[in-house]
């Protein structure tokens, strides 16, 4: 009993030193005692707390003490804010993390692997992110159309990339028609991808093929102009996409007009 209510007052200790970042009281409540697989008040492992907050110091510390990376958290949408904190950072761990997850059931955390695959796409990321490509659900999909921008090219992701341009989604074609327009590849079938969704009955989608043609100086802008319409209102005074099709027309408009 005193040896239970001794661990428990050094979880209290290591839940206050993983949430303050002190690498130093970790240590301590460790030696103290303390759980190193130990959850915080919400139920979230303290070794995700120190991932989510990017202290590879405090994560180590619990790993090397015993803590389990593969515990599984509360429920899917911990495990997505998790998996969106990794992003923008260079975390040792990101892509293993990702793979990981790759086939979870919650759709929530499937869409955030793509982005933890790392740039450019290892092997093992190539193989991976095509699964998602095809999922069953479109925000997901929408996901690897987002993520497979310049520098994450690899052998086959283009392919999908155009697939995803063809998608019944117009969520997911405004996606991959925003990722195709500002790649690098310049090759006619990425090329008039775009072009070829500006007959899609979603102005949005219309509304993205247009910027990525005008970013491209393409000829065919002027026929997206006229399907897109004259600007939707308000929010099209303060939409980059919308402000930079009517530049190209201003740009382009015949001289002495």
């Amino acid at each position: 009993m005193q040896r239970d209510r001794a661990r428990t007052k050094a979880d209290g200790r290591l839940v206050a030193a993983v949430r303050a970042r002190d690498a130093a009281a970790v240590g301590a409540a460790l030696g103290a005692g303390a759980d190193p697989s130990a959850v915080d008040t919400g139920g979230l492992p303290l070794l995700w707390t120190a991932v989510a907050g990017f202290d590879h110091e405090v994560a180590g510390l619990l790993v090397r003490q015993g803590a389990d990376p593969d515990r599984p958290l509360p429920d899917g949408e911990a495990l997505a804010v998790v998996l969106e904190a990794l992003g923008g950072r260079e975390h040792p761990e990101e892509e293993a993390i990702g793979l990981r997850h790759a086939d979870h059931p919650d759709p929530r955390v499937r869409r955030a692997v793509p982005n933890r695959l790392g740039t450019p796409l290892t092997e093992a990321g190539h193989d991976c992110v095509l699964r998602p490509a095809r999922d069953r659900d479109a925000s997901v999909r929408s996901a690897v159309a987002r993520s497979l921008g310049d520098g994450r090219r690899a052998p086959g992701t283009g392919a999908a990339l155009l697939a995803l341009a063809r998608d019944a989604s117009a969520e997911v074609q405004a996606a991959a028609a925003c990722a195709l327009a500002h790649g690098a590849d310049r090759t006619p079938e990425v090329a008039g991808a775009p072009a070829a969704l500006l007959g899609v009955d979603d102005r949005p989608v219309r509304l993205e093929a247009a910027h990525g043609l005008a970013a491209r100086d393409d000829p065919r802008t002027a026929l997206a102009l006229a399907l897109l319409g004259p600007p939707g209102g308000p929010e099209d005074e303060h939409d980059h996409r919308a402000r930079a099709v009517w530049d190209w027309r201003f740009r382009n408009r015949p001289e002495g007009t």
